[in-house]
């Protein structure tokens, strides 16, 4: 069973991200970087139900929401991702459509922001 993507917002540097991969921890990990922070997401490995409070427990990693939770971002999230254009209000699904409009033909690989249906 394939668990979906986990958005994250990391302070974490390119090694690191890479090293997380190889040990077999995570898939992949695709997004754009803002400077030194890395926007994208984390693609769990087949059936890794416990990935999300995995990476929420690495320093400067933020986890953010399912894009398919309903409920809107919290206060600290839309905080970190103002520069981006997240409003008070906004669900990650809706987060996610401006990340990837924002980053569209950048650097990295923006559509891995695209929400998955």
């Amino acid at each position: 069973m394939t668990v979906e993507k986990i958005y994250v917002i990391a302070t974490a540097d390119i090694d690191r991200l890479n090293a997380l991969c190889q040990a077999g921890n995570y898939a992949s990990w695709r997004g754009v970087w803002e400077g030194p922070v890395f926007i994208g997401v984390l693609e769990p490995g087949w059936a890794d139900f416990d990935a999300r409070d995995r990476i929420a427990a690495l320093p400067g990693f933020t986890v953010l929401p399912s894009h398919n939770d309903p409920a809107p971002l919290p206060a600290p999230i839309v905080a970190a991702l103002a520069q981006q254009g997240i409003a008070l209000g906004d669900t990650m699904w809706a987060a996610a459509i401006k990340l990837f409009t924002k980053y569209a033909g950048a650097g990295g690989t923006p559509h891995a922001l695209r929400p998955d249906r």
